[in-house]
């Protein structure tokens, strides 16, 4: 079976920070920058989820979603965690509004959507990646941090979406590596006088060569980058294994069609005939296929 694991909230972001260069340009024409900003965020996410839809027949599409309390025990861990986020520009709460939206109308999509509340998107994607290890999975996400899935799983393949590249999967442990150079994105600090030379070094020499309080800096990074040192994974997995064991498909593609003509995303209705086929399609791989019985368990 193939699998593809979309990272709901990264694709979002792609679509709004898109948006926002087009959006806020001083010669772009609208009477509502808002409404632009939202409309143009919708169609950007949409026109990545046809495609991806398209491009892969006969896989089961996953879109998974932050929780909204879902960076919080990591909070506790590491109160820098995110700290760097700036959430005071101009037009960031439609952000939030195209967040919901997006979840909103792919309820009436073919795609099994994952949220659960204390747990980020990378968290349940780690336990998707082991609960269908004997698939091909293939995850879509600008995120480095999931390459350890490819490291700790088999058959599991990163998409990079906006270099349309696949993630490199170095021959290093790649989560003892930014444990040590940090992540910038994630306000994560890193090992002061390391690069990436020198992490990469230390990460072969298995840490050998760090000082003990390097060795706890290290240790605290771990215990919130390794996504499989999550204290919830056994909870995660009984919520994932709950949720595809009753998950409906409710399909309802006139509502997404009137969805886009509110939207004014002529586009889509252009080549609505085309965009109804890979929905069914896809319906049709979901409706015979198998979403409960091939959990599997976590070993």
């Amino acid at each position: 079976m193939k699998n593809v694991f979309i990272d709901g909230n990264n694709a979002v972001c792609i679509g709004y920070y898109r948006a926002r260069a087009t959006v806020l340009k001083p010669d772009f024409e609208t009477d509502n920058v808002a409404e632009s900003l939202f409309n143009f965020s919708i169609y950007v996410f949409f026109n990545m989820m046809h495609k991806i839809i398209k491009e892969h027949p006969g896989s089961r599409i996953f879109v998974v979603w932050d929780g909204r309390q879902g960076s919080t025990w990591r909070k506790v861990e590491n109160n820098d965690y995110k700290g760097n986020r700036n959430k005071n520009i101009d037009y960031y709460d439609v952000l939030y509004q195209v967040l919901d939206k997006c979840r909103e109308m792919l309820g009436n999509y073919p795609v099994i959507q994952c949220q659960k509340n204390d747990a980020e998107a990378d968290d349940l994607m780690f336990t998707l990646c082991k609960m269908y290890n004997d698939d091909e999975n293939k995850i879509f996400s600008t995120d480095s941090d999931l390459i350890q899935l490819a490291q700790q799983f088999k058959n599991v393949k990163i998409w990079n979406p906006t270099k349309k590249e696949y993630h490199v999967v170095p021959p290093y442990n790649y989560v003892t590596y930014k444990s040590i150079i940090g992540d910038k994105s994630d306000n994560i600090a890193g090992l002061n006088g390391f690069g990436p030379k020198k992490a990469e070094k230390a990460t072969y020499s298995k840490l050998s060569t760090l000082t003990p309080d390097q060795l706890k800096h290290v240790e605290n990074n771990l215990k919130i980058i390794d996504l499989s040192r999550n204290p919830s994974v056994e909870e995660n997995y009984e919520y994932l294994k709950n949720l595809l064991s009753s998950y409906k498909i409710n399909m309802n593609l006139d509502k997404v069609k009137k969805d886009f003509f509110e939207l004014k995303i002529k586009s889509f209705i252009d080549k609505w005939d085309s965009i109804v086929k890979s929905l069914h399609l896809l319906n049709l791989e979901l409706t015979n296929g198998r979403t409960s019985e091939e959990e599997g368990k976590p070993s």
